[in-house]
């Protein structure tokens, strides 16, 4: 019996037939792209593109399970490929690039329309955009998933037919000032991230002081608080020359842990202003330095100690034994500087999986912890946090990549796609491992989904007769904008109500606007015109939807420049104002005059203050920003959750209220 003859009998002949001979892209390859790529290929589909940027790192190998050890620092990629050809597959062409996705110099626009279909299983938010936009622009239907633990979700996205990927909110970026982090820590994470992004730098890192001193990065109003960080950091550049310097390295550690946790501590607490409200830090005691110092016979740094120390990954250790720690890790440290070819300029970078520097950074984090009566973490969970990682299971990610697979068979049923596809949850009931939900419609306010695109085609860039005005002049002619001005006879008259846009190139660079006509005579060449870049048409009244124009050079154009008709450029969704009675009490909340405005206000509220609507889905593949580290996790059924969610029918235009769900998901 045939290999395909099983896969042939489940989806039927003519579906087997079009997935044999369709092309996809899969877009990361770690803990679910490891997953997909296997099912991918074991669902007989013709050709697979396979991108991602990172190597292998040792903390992926739990759970990606087509990397060994001796992998590690290679293409994630190609070593998936290589470890996939051992397979007993048929016909599928595999096709690794290890780059950026969004690189358009690699990956322009006709590299992604070649493909049928798009796999996301990325670990950063611009990615997802990015890939976002583009299927976008091409109308091509593209696959979200995502896990962190236990939880994870799959996301089928049709454009302009179902909600997008920036269609809703996203969890914001946590962040912490300077001064907290170096001054009033309150949170464990503050006194890790100190640790490893402060103390760690200055000591054996590369320095930036002109950063590091910069008073508007600080943070602080307080002159004196200010001063003395900036004292404080230039002692530590000091300090650091004493690697060399020291007569020996338990002089060297002792030197380090007087300076930091005694000396600074004492300089802060002089600084009244900073203590009012908060509880004043206990600066080490000096006692328990000296007897580190009298320890000539090493009976408390032996390393039999240090290994009954370390061999507990989830112990809380107790001061004494975060000293002994810090001071084997500062030991070794100096040791590997002193031993470099060149040791004046050797630097030693941060790994959470080089034990010396996880070792200084969890003994220094919880030293810091203890001064400021804040609770101490674990080495296990401090290199969690340190390292960026968020926990992961692998069965999770098989289950988030077989789902991936399924929902891709709906794309082939031309008719019927959007009915078939569902949303799939993962259930916190034992009832269920799984929830599915329907799609849900774009949002009317979405700043990705609302845009207009087409594409602009220029015959060749590098004409220097090609000139913004001409491009202008086109634009203006076939862009109508006449619903939203005024209609004349007269020439005169048509060019005072032109209508009043600004033009963008790239992210922000703005070439022209009603009151900034400089370049108006300037070629396109010398703005730096390019393909693939992607020009915005932007009404300066804000009445009319962006317009989007990707870059495209085609030397068969007869004329310059081609850029499609838009007989009428829709406007915005109208910004709905609260209506005020004339009889209102001004005591009283002012009230809306739609549903759909208190609908809004209410989901806002749900978003800062019941955590039973909002989920974030994480996965540690690839090491997401420690600031999504705090993600709110599901607590309801995922059943709960669709009660919540109606859908008013008004003719062809379907309105959602949804819960609020970041599709942020990391692979």
């Amino acid at each position: 019996m045939a290999r395909d003859s099983y896969i042939q009998q489940i989806i039927g002949a003519e579906k087997y037939e079009q997935i044999k001979y369709a092309k996809v892209l899969l877009v990361g390859a770690g803990g679910i792209g490891c997953e997909l790529l296997k099912d991918l290929i074991l669902m007989g589909f013709g050709e697979i593109h396979i991108v991602d940027l990172d190597t292998i790192d040792l903390s992926n190998l739990n759970r990606q399970f087509l990397f060994r050890k001796k992998d590690i620092k290679k293409s994630k990629a190609f070593t998936a490929i290589k470890a996939v050809n051992k397979f007993k597959y048929d016909h599928t062409k595999l096709v690794p690039y290890m780059a950026s996705i969004m690189d358009s110099d690699t990956f322009n626009l006709a590299w992604f329309d070649q493909f049928h279909l798009i796999f996301n299983a990325l670990d950063n938010k611009d990615a997802r955009s990015f890939i976002n936009r583009i299927c976008l622009f091409l109308k091509k239907p593209f696959i979200e998933s995502g896990t962190t633990g236990f939880f994870g979700q799959v996301v089928p996205i049709f454009p302009y037919e179902s909600e997008c990927y920036d269609c809703t909110i996203k969890e914001t970026p946590k962040s912490f000032p300077v001064c907290t982090i170096r001054s009033t820590p309150s949170q464990p994470v503050h006194c890790i991230h100190w640790a490893k992004n402060f103390l760690f730098a200055q000591l054996f890192g590369e320095i930036n002081v002109s950063a590091n001193n910069d008073v508007k990065t600080l943070g602080s109003d307080n002159k004196e608080e200010i001063n003395t960080l900036i004292n404080e950091q230039n002692e530590l550049i000091n300090l650091r020359n004493s690697i060399f310097d020291s007569n020996s390295s338990l002089e060297f550690a002792l030197n380090i842990i007087k300076k930091i946790f005694i000396d600074d501590i004492n300089k802060l607490l002089k600084i009244d202003d900073l203590w009012k409200t908060r509880k004043r830090p206990i600066p080490l005691d000096i006692s328990l330095v000296k007897l580190l110092e009298n320890d000539r016979k090493r009976v408390l740094l032996k390393q039999s100690n240090i290994d009954e120390i370390l061999s507990n990954f989830q112990k809380l250790w107790s001061l004494n034994e975060n000293l002994i720690v810090l001071i084997y890790s500062l030991i070794n440290l100096r040791k590997r500087i002193l031993n470099s070819n060149n040791p004046r300029s050797f630097i030693i970078d941060f790994d959470k999986d080089d034990e010396d520097t996880l070792n200084f950074a969890a003994s220094s984090a919880n030293i810091r912890s203890i001064i400021f009566d804040i609770p101490v973490k674990s080495k296990f969970d401090i290199k969690q946090i340190a390292g960026n990682i968020i926990p992961a299971i692998a069965t999770t990610n098989a289950m988030m990549a077989g789902f991936s697979a399924l929902q891709s068979l709906n794309n082939f049923n031309v008719l019927q796609h959007y009915l078939e596809s569902k949303i799939v949850f993962t259930s916190i009931e034992s009832k269920s491992m799984t929830n599915p939900s329907q799609l849900f419609p774009g949002s009317k306010t979405c700043a990705s989904c609302t845009v207009l695109r087409e594409l602009l085609k220029i015959k060749d860039i590098d004409n220097e007769k090609l000139t913004l005005r001409v491009l202008l002049k086109k634009i203006l002619n076939n862009i109508n904008y006449k619903k939203h001005f005024k209609d004349s006879t007269n020439e005169d008259d048509q060019d005072n109500n032109k209508p009043e846009i600004s033009i963008v190139i790239g992210k922000n660079r703005l070439i022209y606007d009603i009151e900034f006509d400089d370049n108006l005579d300037r070629s396109l060449k010398s703005l730096g015109f390019k393909e693939n870049q992607i020009l915005t048409i932007k009404d300066d009244d804000d009445i009319k939807t962006e317009i989007e124009l990707y870059i495209l050079e085609d030397k068969t154009l007869s004329n310059d420049i081609y850029i499609p008709k838009i007989d009428n450029v829709p406007e915005k969704p109208k910004k709905k104002k609260p209506k005020v009675e004339p009889d209102t009490n001004p005591n009283e909340p002012i009230t809306f005059d739609d549903e759909d405005d208190d609908e809004n206000k209410k989901q806002d509220e749900d978003i800062l203050e019941d955590t039973d609507d909002f989920i974030t889905i994480l996965d540690d593949g690839d090491e997401p920003d420690s600031s999504q580290l705090n993600n709110t996790m599901l607590q309801e059924d995922i059943s709960a959750m669709n009660e919540k969610r109606k859908i008013e029918d008004h003719e062809l235009d379907h309105q959602t209220k949804k819960i609020k769900i970041d599709l942020s998901l990391d692979d």
